[in-house]
């Protein structure tokens, strides 16, 4: 009998120990590593276990979640079983419930403002119709009026005066009171709105301990709605110093949870676009009728140099040496840690950071890095008769600088905007700092001239353009001027 007892109680331990236990945990997102598209989020928490297997369930999570990329780790001598994702939308539905009290709350209460603000109405014409009842009585001249009547009169008046402004000013308070609920429902029901979700994301995490212990956790996953930018202030003090490039990145989320005191990664990387080669199949010709388009124009670039303006004109100008192309030229300051990868290229931001979920852009400063430049000004006078001043940067790789809208600065002066490309396949960096009023260009066409051969139909036209450069600065500086050759798309020409 004894033996069975003690079998009897051996088989229920067991039957206690395979029975699976459910643990909500409170996890914070400690770690965010934000792509060009898309974010990786890290939580973390830890976790007491005791003897069996437990299910751990992280709620709030946001909705964004790509379950395919969820990964688990953890410290601690535990076993992980399994890991899963679902929407939960009864929390949903719960936001719903209170978005509905609310509005039903600020009903009442712009109900009782407009009651209030009626009754203020009421009060100020009563006190003015007082008013005007005082200053008749005290006009009263009668000498059969009773001098005890008359103070009556007088004392009613004051007292009923009285008795209105303490309704006012109570009516006053009251009103600002219900303005100052009315403001924070309407802020409360713009957050929710915001953070308006149809599901929340809940991850459960299976793991058998065989002691007590306490699981340090660390959960991973990709979200979507989510990115950063890079954005640039280049200033330029004068064609003499070089440029200098203030980096920043401009963060935008909406995931459904706020990053909140997090180590901030961002990273140059794209998951969205994936990571397979791609593979060339057969490509097969065949006959197909199409006209085809020849090219119009060539294009000769001269080279000029042109020296600062003085009193002699002829020094406006400069000796012009000609050569041709055959190709078109194509906040607050935080420690970061830059490091590039394999393929990437990340920054650390040192300081804790803080990025809600709400579709603003957060502005965080990286770097600041001098470029060593050169200045070249470029104008096309048929086109456009300005001359546009133009940095080019060689060897530019080597400052890791990621492609973005950059404002530029030119000898303390604000120019405007332009786009900074780094995918462009040229061992020099070109970045365009915008128009120079100070560098003037005329192009004035000459007198035609035509000739024709004796004794033959043919003719030769002669067509003549001058173009003047001219210096405003106190410093000499080199210009490209482009101009066209017409092609021939007729062999008899």
């Amino acid at each position: 009998m004894q033996n069975r007892l003690i079998a009897l109680f051996l088989l229920i331990g067991q039957l206690g120990l395979a029975q699976t236990t459910s643990q909500n945990v409170a996890s914070k997102i400690t770690k965010v590593i934000v792509f060009m598209s898309q974010a990786q989020v890290s939580r973390e928490a830890d976790v007491p276990l005791s003897i069996g297997t437990t299910e751990l369930v992280f709620k709030g999570i946001s909705p964004n979640l790509n379950p395919r990329t969820l990964q688990i780790k953890g410290e601690g001598d535990f076993t992980l079983v399994s890991i899963k994702h679902q929407l939960n939308y009864l929390e949903a539905r719960k936001q719903q419930d209170t978005v509905a009290v609310l509005n039903a709350e600020l009903k009442k209460l712009q109900d009782s403002l407009v009651l209030s603000e009626s009754r203020l109405s009421n009060i100020k014409q009563t006190e003015t119709m007082l008013q005007r009842n005082q200053v008749q009585v005290l006009g009263v001249t009668n000498s059969a009026t009773k001098a005890a009547d008359l103070k009556d009169a007088i004392d009613f008046q004051a007292s009923k005066l009285e008795e209105l402004m303490q309704k006012r000013l109570n009516l006053l308070q009251n009103s600002a009171f219900l303005k100052e609920k009315i403001i924070a429902i309407n802020s409360q029901l713009e957050v929710m709105e915001t953070n308006d979700r149809k599901a929340t994301s809940e991850v459960y995490v299976k793991v058998s301990a065989n002691k007590p212990i306490t699981a340090h956790l660390i959960l991973e996953y990709v979200v979507s709605n989510a990115y950063w930018e890079a954005t640039y202030d280049m200033r330029v003090k004068d064609i003499a110093s070089p440029l200098t490039a203030a980096m920043k990145a401009n963060i935008w989320q909406d995931t459904g949870e706020d990053w909140r005191d997090v180590q901030l990664v961002l990273s140059s990387g794209n998951p969205t676009e994936g990571g397979e080669k791609p593979t060339l199949n057969s490509w097969y010709l065949n006959y197909v009728k199409y006209e085809a388009i020849p090219a119009l124009y060539s294009t000769e670039t001269e080279q000029v140099m042109v020296k600062p303006a003085t009193d002699s004109t002829a020094a406006q100008y400069a000796t012009i040496t000609k050569r041709n192309i055959d190709r078109k030229v194509p906040i607050r300051a935080i420690n970061v840690v830059q490091k590039a990868g394999v393929t990437t290229t990340d920054f650390a931001i040192e300081l804790p950071y803080t990025i809600p979920s709400d579709s603003k852009a957060y502005t965080v400063a990286i770097k600041t890095v001098s470029l060593p430049a050169t200045y070249r000004y470029y104008c096309t006078p048929k086109l456009d008769k300005d001359a546009f001043l133009m940095a080019e940067i060689t060897n530019w790789e080597q400052y890791q600088l990621l492609e973005g809208e950059a404002n530029l600065f030119f000898e303390g002066a604000y120019l405007g905007k332009t786009r900074l490309n780094t995918k462009a396949l040229s061992d020099t960096l070109k970045i365009s700092l915008g128009r120079d009023k100070n560098v003037l260009v005329s192009r004035t066409k000459q007198i035609q001239m035509t000739a024709k051969k004796f004794l033959s139909d043919k003719q030769i036209e002669t067509r003549s353009f001058e173009i003047i450069a001219f210096n405003k600065k106190s410093y000499p500086l080199s210009i490209v001027i482009e101009d066209q050759v017409p092609l021939s798309t007729n062999k008899q020409i």
